[in-house]
């Protein structure tokens, strides 16, 4: 356990402490700034530490994750989002956990981070397609049960669980896919700031931006080092 510990504090440059820092500040003086109440401000932080070590590729970043699902849940039933219900309950958790032990089994001994890949390009297209198509039906879904923005919702959630999957498999398109679920994110609780006038979901607001700006500083990363990778393996 103490080398686990000390593999994860190892290996960070100064600017990505200062980004995790960063983005637990954000929410945590936003939560206390508008009386979140204190469910939403732990979850706001495990949130926001799971996709940023996720994004420099570390495994605690799962277990984060699974915190995060778990408490997101609750707060997405009170709105309520139950396509974010059903995606963090029944498929965030138990993802979570499987993506802690794969990264366990991947990690590159030089950096002590998860070895990074890239699909092909055939490969990413049928991806794509499916989750498009996926995204429509359980749009229609949602819309039956009359939930809040179907499809809106049906996006964040298709696009999101496609993406854990990626993710855990250590495919850099994974990002991709992040920064639209996550953007979506962004409008489907700006919408109830709007519509509610409740100022207390401001900082899930603002959780889902720096999980948006987060997935495209890792995305970024990740090809790049997903590259290096197919580089070395050709050499």
């Amino acid at each position: 356990m103490k080398e686990f510990i000390k593999n994860e504090l190892s290996g960070w440059k100064w600017w990505e402490a200062l980004w995790l820092f960063a983005g637990i500040g954000i929410v945590v003086c936003a939560s206390v700034m508008f009386h979140s109440p204190p469910v939403r401000i732990v979850q706001a932080v495990c949130g926001v530490t799971s996709v940023i070590l996720m994004g420099k590729g570390k495994p605690l970043g799962f277990l984060f994750g699974a915190a995060n699902a778990f408490l997101y849940s609750w707060v997405s039933w009170q709105v309520p989002y139950y396509g974010e219900v059903a995606l963090n309950m029944l498929y965030y958790v138990p993802a979570n956990i499987a993506g802690f032990f794969t990264w366990r089994k991947n990690m590159n001994a030089e950096s002590l981070e998860v070895v990074k890949k890239r699909m092909s390009p055939g490969k990413a297209f049928a991806v794509y397609a499916g989750t498009l198509a996926a995204i429509f039906a359980f749009g229609f879904a949602l819309k039956l049960i009359r939930g809040s923005l179907p499809f809106v919702d049906a996006t964040s959630t298709v696009v999101a669980i496609v993406a854990m999957v990626l993710g855990v498999k250590r495919y850099s398109e994974t990002w991709f896919l992040w920064i639209g679920s996550n953007a979506v994110s962004v409008i489907m609780w700006v919408y109830q700031v709007n519509t509610g006038g409740d100022m207390v979901n401001l900082p899930v607001v603002l959780m889902w931006s720096v999980f948006t700006a987060n997935s495209v500083i890792s995305c970024i990363r990740w090809q790049r080092e997903a590259k290096r990778n197919e580089q070395k393996i050709k050499e």
